[in-house]
């Protein structure tokens, strides 16, 4: 089941008038970039509104983070862009996100959050064309199939910059081989999709310090390269593949390495299965 945010609009009479006053906190000389519009009612169309309303008051320019957590946005304004050029951070978790227009997200995107929507099932495959600046990803809580090329691009995309990508909790039945060029990656999060497989290339991103596969279908044996590769791993959350639920407790206490070792060994695969087998006879 989805995690999907309870999202309960706080409508009140004077939401546009709150919204108006924090727009206007934008031209005061103590604005520290964010502008935070969260837990509001607010629509796409109102959102265009205020990007307008930024640009009119000359004070767009200024605003770095935008706050857009659990409102009614359904689709990212295509004006978002050209509104905001300087945008480094953009949160819009919890919102019904339908839809992501390939220009909408501003270049200097450092943060993006388009986290437990619960309804995005696709983004254009060049969404992430010059986001070359792009560091944290968060897409989890949705229901995505597939993955944008774009994201994986080191030239053109975001493959060069990519250090944290959260995709847990949506439909994903594989991961592409570009994977691997995301070799800034920190932190990958795959758990609660529907893989079977890793791509042998995600052993290039070689700093990886946390990776995440729990409650998938995961069938062994790893790559190989997985077992040599991961010298900066602290965090490997395995559990909830089938495949894996018999490892000799003796490997367990071993640490880390000592898993990756199993289950990147063909006799890893056998004695899971001869495990198996003989607990059904």
């Amino acid at each position: 089941m989805l995690e999907v945010c309870d999202r309960t609009p706080n409508a009140t009479a004077s939401s546009s008038r709150w919204i108006s006053e924090r727009v206007a906190r934008c031209s005061e000389s103590s604005f520290d970039g964010a502008l935070d519009l969260s837990q509001s009612p607010l629509t796409e169309l109102e959102l265009t509104g205020v990007l307008q309303e930024l640009v009119q008051l000359g004070v767009a320019h200024r605003v770095r983070f935008l706050n857009l957590f659990m409102t009614n946005v359904r689709k990212i304004p295509d004006v978002l862009r050209r509104s905001l050029p300087h945008l480094e951070r953009l949160w819009l978790g919890c919102a019904p996100l339908v839809a992501v227009p390939t220009e909408a997200l501003p270049v200097e995107l450092v943060e993006l959050d388009l986290s437990y929507g619960g309804v995005l099932e696709q983004l254009p495959d060049d969404v992430f064309l010059s986001l070359k600046k792009l560091e944290t990803l968060y897409l989890g809580g949705n229901q995505l199939k597939l993955l944008p090329p774009s994201l994986f691009d080191p030239e053109n995309g975001s493959g060069a910059s990519l250090m944290h990508l959260d995709v847990h909790g949506n439909a994903l039945k594989t991961m592409p081989p570009a994977t691997g060029c995301c070799t800034a990656l920190l932190t990958l999060n795959l758990g609660r999709n529907q893989l079977r497989t890793l791509p042998s290339e995600l052993a290039m991103c070689s700093d990886l310090r946390s990776l995440q596969v729990y409650k998938n279908d995961l069938q062994l044996p790893l790559p190989e390269a997985f077992q040599t590769a991961y010298l900066h791993l602290g965090n490997f959350n395995w559990r909830g593949n089938p495949a894996f639920a018999h490892v000799p407790a003796v490997v367990e206490r071993q640490g880390l390495r000592a898993l990756l070792t199993y289950f990147t060994r063909p006799l890893a695969a056998s004695a899971s299965h001869r495990v198996t087998d003989a607990g059904r006879s």
